[in-house]
């Protein structure tokens, strides 16, 4: 053995190495995880802000938003308490024939749910 070199050495740099594996893998997650929230936060503003464009009735700015906004998000990586809403307004929204055929009435109901969700995920987004 070397002078100077502790039997121990090759156990000491494992550790070492594990440790920073380890905190890389936290702060790779925590990008991973900031990333979908900043995708989400556009997502729902966009979406939002067709709900509130008052161009076309309520019911065509609902699935309009739903169409080119929201259609791909996978629920799971939305925040846990409007995972049911989304589902909610998605199913409604797809589920008619034509697909967003709605009346006035349930589309502001409809807008409502697309409102909150966006608040949900702009409050949670502030947090990360």
């Amino acid at each position: 053995m070397a002078a100077g070199v502790s039997s121990d050495a090759p156990a000491v740099v494992h550790l070492l190495g594990d440790l920073a594996g380890k905190e890389f893998i936290k702060k790779y997650q925590k990008i991973a995880e900031a990333q979908p929230m900043t995708d989400l936060l556009k997502k729902f503003s966009a979406a939002a802000k067709t709900v509130k464009s008052n161009n076309n009735p309520a019911r065509v700015c609902v699935y309009g938003a739903y169409r080119e906004h929201l259609k791909d998000i996978n629920p799971d990586d939305l925040p846990e308490n409007i995972q049911i809403i989304y589902e909610s307004v998605k199913d409604r929204l797809t589920s008619v024939r034509p697909k967003g055929d709605i009346g006035e009435d349930e589309a502001g109901y409809l807008a409502k749910d697309i409102l909150h969700m966006a608040d949900v995920v702009k409050t949670n987004s502030k947090r990360s």
